[in-house]
């Protein structure tokens, strides 16, 4: 089933006429009823299709057969897709010509047509030199070789053997470089990202397919690198890093344009616009992120994953209105409820800050924290920011006796979740507020007693936490300002 909801959703995304539907599968319902209720999501399994069409709990040989004949159907239309410009980049559909003009070598080739093998060889040789696909390269040199040999040709022999060589190499180099990502996410998905000797392990990947990127022209091996280093860059929390390493592919893509594609462009844009979040240079951020919006399909998960990096940057850098209008654009989309629930659940966080920033009604947010699912065990992130916020709209209400009963709540978090420097900012607010319930709201007492959990706050060398949705000194310039009553005049600054 996964191949038929892949093979058709690809079709589908490239706006594919069916070219091999004759009259007879026309004419069979059975055969488009499987094909529209994959398509339309209303089959998930095989159980489910073969109980809807034929009325039986298990697939049978009548159920097989309709599926092998569809498989069959939908694959060879995939050699028909139309990956054209300028719908498409030139990269992306070049690569798709040559995929054909492979299959077409390889036919000729079997057949014993050689001097038309010879004449799509070239061709193909000529592309794959200028887009470096290097499997393409060895396949038509292959075959150039062979029409050296054949024809006695010495020199063209020679020229086409000293070629092949190299893309062997280049080629032994990319299967290298692959083993060396493979490897790491394996290591990412099958242990924690600070178990001993991963940042190493990184480092010598990076460093092997650096050597590697540098001794051969190959686009693959560079694109490898990169994001190895920005694997690195994330691990050792090191934004600059990864800003460096975007600005570097950047100028390799100004330099090579014709290897660019979207999907490239807003791998980069995601990985840049993440490095300026964590570097705190929010506004610059912005205007960095904001000519990107368009280029992703829109309601795809990329685009989703973009939109909510976007409003991280845009609420830490109070731009709100505008963040207002993302937030309405995204969780408005069609696509936003059949989403993940870590993803809506997000959102409507980010809503929550928003609407508090605005002065509006919050909802009521202790039922709020008891409904979440997905984070509802992620003591350390989500969790928090949400439990932070919850004291801060009962600060704004004047319920101090409310804050008070929560001290020993408070307390639980931070000797519980809230240890070690990627939580000193969200471990130094709730001190704070500890110490505010504990000392009557006197900020006079608590600047005497906390200086040391203010001065936290505005460490910039300290990492933002997880899900740090609005700074933690904003939040406590919050309290600040409202506890002097300026906190009307202050929301009406930033909203």
């Amino acid at each position: 089933m996964n191949f038929l909801k892949q093979v058709i959703n690809l079709l589908d995304k490239y706006e594919q006429k069916l070219e091999f539907f004759d009259e007879a599968d026309l004419a069979n319902t059975t055969f488009h009823k499987l094909y529209d209720g994959v398509k339309s999501g209303k089959y998930s399994t095989d159980e489910e299709a073969c109980g809807d069409i034929y009325q039986l709990e298990a697939p049978d040989a009548r159920y097989r057969n309709l599926k092998s004949r569809l498989k069959k159907k939908l694959a060879g239309n995939l050699f028909f897709l139309r990956i054209e410009q300028p719908e498409h980049s030139e990269y992306l559909s070049t690569v798709h010509d040559i995929f054909h003009q492979v299959y077409i070598l390889h036919t000729l080739g079997s057949l014993g047509a050689s001097v038309a093998a010879n004449e799509v060889a070239e061709q193909i040789f000529a592309k794959a030199q200028k887009f470096h696909l290097t499997n393409a390269a060895v396949d038509s040199l292959l075959t150039l070789r062979k029409r050296g040999a054949y024809h006695g040709q010495s020199k063209e022999y020679l020229r086409y053997s000293e070629l092949l060589d190299y893309y062997i190499r280049v080629q032994s180099a990319e299967i290298k470089a692959s083993s060396y990502i493979e490897s790491i996410n394996i290591i990412f998905t099958n242990t924690k990202s600070d178990s001993p000797g991963i940042i190493e392990q990184l480092e010598h990947a990076v460093s092997e397919v650096s050597n590697l990127s540098d001794e051969y022209k190959s686009h693959f091996l560079f694109l490898t690198h990169y994001r190895l280093s920005i694997y690195l860059s994330q691990l050792k929390k090191d934004s600059l890093l990864a800003l460096q390493v975007c600005n570097t592919i950047d100028e390799f893509y100004h330099k090579y344009p014709h290897l660019v594609t979207t999907t490239r462009i807003g791998e980069i844009a995601l990985d840049k616009t993440m490095a300026y979040f964590y570097l705190r240079r929010y506004r610059e951020g912005v205007e960095y992120a904001r000519p990107y919006l368009p280029i992703f399909r829109e309601g795809g998960n990329t685009w989703f994953t973009f939109r909510e990096t976007f409003c991280w940057l845009l609420i830490h850098g109070q731009c709100y209105t505008e963040a207002r209008e993302v937030y309405e654009g995204t969780t408005t989309h069609i696509s936003f409820d059949t989403g993940i629930a870590h993803r809506k659940e997000t959102w409507q966080i980010f809503g929550l800050y928003l609407a508090f920033v605005e002065g509006a009604e919050t909802p009521d947010m202790d039922k709020f924290m008891k409904d979440m699912e997905v984070y509802r065990a992620d003591k350390s992130g989500a969790y928090v920011t949400v439990l932070a916020l919850s004291i801060l709209v009962l600060l704004r209400k004047g319920d101090y006796d409310s804050i008070i009963t929560r001290d020993e709540y408070l307390k639980k978090y931070l000797t519980r979740y809230l240890r070690g420097e990627d939580h000193a900012r969200g471990a130094a607010f709730f001190k704070l507020l500890r110490l505010l319930a504990k000392n009557d709201f006197s900020l006079d007492a608590v600047k005497k007693y906390g200086e040391k959990h203010i001065a936290v706050l505005y460490d910039a060398s300290l990492p933002l936490d997880d899900y740090e949705v609005m700074p933690y000194e904003r939040m406590w310039e919050y309290v600040v300002e409202t506890l002097t009553g300026s906190a009307g005049t202050a929301l009406r600054s930033i909203s």
